[in-house]
């Protein structure tokens, strides 16, 4: 899996990056764009996104669940993507302008042409709360475990990049949602009683250490 570049567009910015890349519906139709040398019509890109959900072939997709999805993307899909600049509208159809979208230049991501890749999901879990991405890459060096109050202070290194809560509400936070949500993914080993954090396979697989 080879490390990304960061966003393209000037209107991506990092929280669009991160829902757009945590979403599979997101992923597919960009998917489905980037296949393409031609631009795709609406309708059609359509078809192929409802094909995929369901897992049929698009000859099968009935015109009333096409049309479903084509008013949701229109309505709520297309519009983000060409507001941040991944996706363009024309005449003839629709065309991804995004092959490299990357929030952080510490991830490594699956490619957009795979968008059921299973590094998706846990990488969907970092870019939920995108200070995440943070507390993978302090561990992904360490050999030992963490505490989680060592954590919370090398996070505070981090503020100026990442919106973080108040120091208290911070290690709250991270010992009540954000450790057990990345240990759930596979990110991290969350000792609760101890109080302590350390890496995973995983976190070396999506985090770069270079």
């Amino acid at each position: 899996m080879a490390s990304q570049g960061g966003i393209p567009g000037a209107g991506a910015n990092g929280y669009d990056a991160a829902s757009i890349l945590g979403d599979v519906r997101y992923r597919r139709i960009l998917a489905i764009l980037l296949d393409r040398f031609q631009p795709v019509p609406s309708r059609e890109l359509s078809v192929q996104v409802a094909a995929r959900e369901a897992d049929i072939p698009p000859s099968e997709v009935p015109e009333t669940e096409c049309e479903s999805v084509r008013m949701e993307l229109e309505h709520r899909y297309l519009s983000k993507l060409e507001r941040v600049g991944w996706v363009d509208r024309t005449p003839d159809g629709l065309t991804a302008t995004a092959p490299r979208p990357a929030p952080r230049d510490v991830l490594s991501l699956p490619s957009l042409r795979e968008p059921e890749h299973p590094h998706w999901d846990p990488v969907s879990t970092l870019l939920a709360r995108p200070y995440r991405i943070a507390v993978a890459a302090l561990l992904a060096d360490r050999q030992q475990p963490l505490a989680l109050a060592q954590l919370a202070e090398q996070l505070r290194e981090h503020e100026q990049e990442y919106s973080l809560p108040a120091r208290q509400r911070l290690r709250l936070q991270l010992y009540h949602v954000d450790l057990p949500k990345l240990a759930d993914a596979d990110l991290v080993e969350f000792d609760s009683a101890e109080q302590t954090v350390a890496r995973t396979s995983l976190t070396s697989d999506i985090i770069c250490t270079d």
